[in-house]
């Protein structure tokens, strides 16, 4: 495989964010689910992987399926006719299922990283769709945080590029 082309030189970690969140620029919500718009994992990282790459910055992201089983104690009491009363307490354990993603940033000019162990999100049934669907919004939300972008509906972006102007009064070019 072809290693890519790094056009900037940053000297430091942050440089290199700072390039990056540049280069990334505005994030449309160009998905439709559960009636809102929202920006894609496959949207994000097409945008975010190559504006990383060139600021000699690389991500990597892991995730952990969970299994936790919790108690649920239902007690019910039944009075009969002949005025004793009998209470019946029924434990069932539920089993309830999340996705952990780790994501780690790394910069190929040092030893700095970020690593976010925070996204988690919760699978009622286990099923591996449902798990693939948390992983997959586990990831999206935390790769959205690390590089701290924020989608906006693309008319947003739209009335955005029309309206900023740089110093020179031309339209600003990376949103």
């Amino acid at each position: 495989t072809k290693k890519p082309d790094i056009k900037c030189k940053p000297k430091n970690f942050v440089q290199a964010l700072i390039y990056a969140r540049e280069k990334i620029g505005a994030v449309g919500k160009e998905s439709q689910g559960w009636e809102y718009k929202y920006a894609s994992l496959d949207q994000l990282f097409s945008k975010a992987i190559p504006a990383l790459a060139e600021a000699g910055l690389f991500v990597t992201q892991s995730c952990k399926s969970i299994k936790e089983i919790t108690k649920k104690v239902t007690t019910t009491t039944k009075k009969h006719p002949d005025g004793n009363e009998i209470t019946t307490v029924v434990s069932e354990e539920i089993p309830e299922y999340s996705v952990c993603v780790t994501t780690t940033l790394m910069w190929e000019g040092g030893k700095e990283t970020i690593v976010n162990n925070g996204e988690r999100n919760w699978s009622k049934s286990g099923k591996p769709q449902d798990i693939g669907s948390c992983d997959t919004y586990a990831k999206r939300y935390d790769m959205l945080s690390i590089l701290s972008v924020f989608p906006t509906d693309s008319d947003q972006i739209k009335e955005l590029q029309t309206a900023i102007r740089d110093d020179d009064g031309q339209r600003v070019q990376n949103l």
